[in-house]
């Protein structure tokens, strides 16, 4: 039988350690497939960074993880403009 109950949640990213978990999980999901080029970290940084993305001063934007048992497994970027 297969169980399609889980322990899903979803969280916002709300702490310096959520954000990098936030960035680190592509790295993390992609990281055997051989077609894949990371993009720099540093970038993908900047990318969510109030500071340093014009973009995210005149929109609004909420980050979140998706868990499964305390895992990260997902991410999601929702923004507003």
């Amino acid at each position: 039988m297969i169980s399609y109950l889980s322990d899903m949640r979803i969280y916002p990213v709300e702490s310096l350690r959520d954000m990098r978990d936030f960035i680190k999980l592509p790295y993390e999901l992609y990281c055997q497939d051989e077609v894949w080029t990371p993009p720099l970290r540093n970038e993908q940084r900047k990318q969510f960074s109030l500071s340093a993305n014009p973009f995210l001063e005149h929109c609004t934007r909420q980050l979140f993880l998706l868990k499964e048992k305390g895992k990260v497994i997902g991410r999601i970027a929702a923004f507003v403009d």
